[in-house]
């Protein structure tokens, strides 16, 4: 059972990406969204914890991590690559439970409630949906897209 309304959250979220998002700029402050999801999942979670899943390895994982890991309601629990050689290592390096050599993989499993996506921008929009669509929470790297037709398709509109 879910702790957290995914389809309410997932509208929210929409609405207030195209709300607060200027004509000219379709991205999140990446600060400002883990304040965001430190906030949602202190009030949402409680005193539970939320398991994130991580698409790719990339450099920014290791910053990302870090601040994940100093939140309470937050495990670090699962991280996917292209490989399961690299998934693994960087579940070592870490400190997440699951290494998984896809994300689709990834997505599929119960146990991640949220995903965070460091991919290459040209495969946000694809991944952000693919997550969605897995009924997954999604912390998305900037930009989030690269135009305003690709967030409004992003966003259901």
């Amino acid at each position: 059972e879910a702790l957290i309304d995914t389809e309410q959250s997932l509208k929210m979220v929409r609405q207030s990406l195209l709300d607060d998002m200027p004509e000219d700029f379709y991205s999140i402050d990446l600060m400002s969204a883990y304040a965001s999801l430190g906030t949602i999942i202190g009030e949402e979670v409680g005193e539970e914890t939320m398991k994130i899943g991580v698409l790719g390895t990339g450099s920014i994982v290791q910053k990302v991590t870090k601040t994940l890991q100093q939140m309470p309601q937050v495990e670090c629990y699962a991280i996917a690559s292209r490989t399961i050689e690299r998934a693994e290592q960087a579940a070592a390096e870490y400190g997440y439970k699951k290494a998984y050599g896809s994300y689709d993989e990834l997505l599929a499993d119960p146990e991640v409630e949220a995903i965070y996506i460091p991919l290459p921008n040209t495969m946000h929009c694809e991944w952000s949906i693919k997550a969605m669509e897995a009924k997954k929470h999604v912390l998305c790297e900037k930009p989030l897209a690269p135009s305003e037709e690709v967030a409004k398709q992003m966003a259901g509109n």
